[in-house]
C-alpha cells in the first residue's frame, strides 16, 4: 500500500489518477475530509503537524511518497522555519517511528 502526501495539490493530483488508473492499491493523506472526497479514492485525514494522525495514516503502508511543494507569494520567514514542508514532514514521519 503506497501513501499519497499532497494528493489534493497539482502534482498528486496527477499520481493519484495515475495510480487510480494502473489499479495500484494506495491511500492519500488529506488535511480536509471534503478534499479527501473530491478524488474519489481511499483517504485519511492527517497532518504532519499531528505525530499521531501520522502513524494512523502510515499503518498498513510500506511506501510513502510526498508530493508536497511550498508555494507562497509571501517571502520566506520565521514562520516557516526555511522550509516548512520538508520540517513538517520530518515532524511528521519521526513521529511516527514505529508504524
Amino acid at each position: 500500500m503506497i501513501l499519497v502526501t499532497g494528493a489534493t495539490g497539482t502534482i498528486g493530483r496527477y499520481l493519484v489518477e495515475a495510480l487510480t488508473e494502473a489499479d495500484v492499491p494506495f491511500r492519500a493523506l488529506v488535511r480536509d475530509a471534503r478534499r479527501g472526497k473530491e478524488l474519489g479514492c481511499e483517504f485519511v485525514v492527517g497532518d504532519f503537524d499531528d505525530p499521531a494522525s501520522m502513524v494512523s495514516a502510515l499503518k498498513g503502508s510500506t511506501v510513502s511518497c510526498s508530493t508536497v511543494v511550498a508555494r507562497s507569494p509571501w517571502p520566506v520567514s520565521s514562520r516557516w522555519s526555511g522550509n516548512r514542508p520538508v520540517s513538517s514532514t520530518r515532524r511528521g514521519l519521526s513521529g511516527s517511528r514505529g508504524w
